[in-house]
């Protein structure tokens, strides 16, 4: 019996493993409130905002693209991603720009967001698809987000902690 109960452990823990192994590893940061509304930032034409969604009409360059600027504050360092709700219509109006700290950069900031209809989540990504990983110290930062391509509607975003891996795990055979 006590093997029963160990094999049976045992598969629930490797259960546990393989699905622990396919989540992201990451984390909100912070308490309550770590996510922006997209209104809440300090928001410039041509930007505008309408039924709680920021977006331009026009298409734009990095120079004279809209102008979103969300403040938050971090109690320790780390990596951090931007994890996004916006809608991408076309592929012809499905990019923004976006940085941390400092105005974007084009064409290396360019984020091309999968064409939907409606709202998606989606992480702030690299031109490859990849998540863009920001390297933050304690204390104040600005993400910075600049239009570009018409219609790209954002509605809210969130800053992402990247974890620790776990570390000290060991398979142990049965007995």
């Amino acid at each position: 019996m006590a093997f029963r109960v160990y094999n049976d452990m045992k598969k629930t823990i490797l259960s546990i493993v393989a699905i622990a192994a396919f989540l992201p590893a990451w984390t909100s940061f912070g308490q309550s409130g770590t996510g922006f509304g997209a209104g809440t930032g300090t928001i410039s034409s041509p930007f505008v905002l309408t039924n709680d969604y920021v977006f331009q009409p026009i298409q734009t360059g990095v120079t004279n693209g809209g102008r979103a600027v969300y403040s938050f504050s971090l109690t320790n360092s780390g990596q951090f991603v931007i994890l996004a709700v916006a809608e991408a219509p076309s592929q012809d109006a499905n990019s923004l720009f976006v940085n941390i700290d400092s105005e974007p950069k084009d064409p290396e900031m360019i984020w091309e967001i999968p064409v939907a209809s409606g709202f998606k989540t989606n992480l702030v990504s690299t031109s490859l698809g990849k998540p863009r990983y920001f390297d933050l110290s304690t204390g104040s930062h600005e993400i910075i987000i600049r239009g570009r391509e018409p219609n790209v509607k954002l509605l809210h975003l969130q800053i992402l902690a990247r974890l620790s891996p776990v570390t000290g795990l060991r398979v142990v055979s049965s007995p």
